[in-house]
């Protein structure tokens, strides 16, 4: 929409503290689709003369969201509402990601150990490793951190 509306300086709030880091630089963009869109914001960044990226807390973005949210329904009674449906993804889903290397991480052991039941030898490690995924959950093939929210 920036592009479309030819704005040229942007700040960008966000509760997601992953898609932050990612967009600065901080953190790895694992997952091939995710390294497409990433590309694709680094890419669209460029043509702005200014842009920020700033992380929020989930109950400071809540109003946002939810203007967010009316904003993208098909009917408002507001008056007139920037909706832009898309047709097709805005990425190519056939670009390929070439992961040049795959470095060992913290979660590997907690990931064998949800999935497969799998514990280190070693015993120490293996008590650690039971403590941690005690502290995760296994969805859909993806680990991810209890909380409060999500109880299982």
């Amino acid at each position: 929409m920036a592009k479309e509306l030819k704005i040229n300086s942007l700040k960008v709030f966000t509760d997601s503290q992953l898609i932050v880091g990612q967009v600065k630089g901080e953190f790895e963009a694992r997952d091939p689709i995710m390294a497409i869109y990433l590309q694709k914001v680094k890419d669209l960044v460029t043509n702005l003369r200014y842009f920020k990226i700033f992380h929020i807390h989930r109950i400071e973005n809540a109003q946002a969201d939810a203007l967010s949210k009316l904003a993208t329904t098909a009917y408002s009674s507001l008056g007139r509402t920037f909706v832009k449906y898309l047709e097709q993804s805005s990425i190519d889903k056939n670009e390929k990601v070439l992961q040049l290397a795959a470095e060992p991480s913290w979660m590997d052991p907690i990931i064998r150990y949800l999935s497969d039941g799998v514990l280190p030898e070693d015993p120490v490690e293996a008590k650690r490793t039971r403590w941690a995924a005690s502290q995760f959950v296994m969805m859909d093939g993806r680990l991810y951190k209890r909380s409060f929210f999500l109880l299982f």
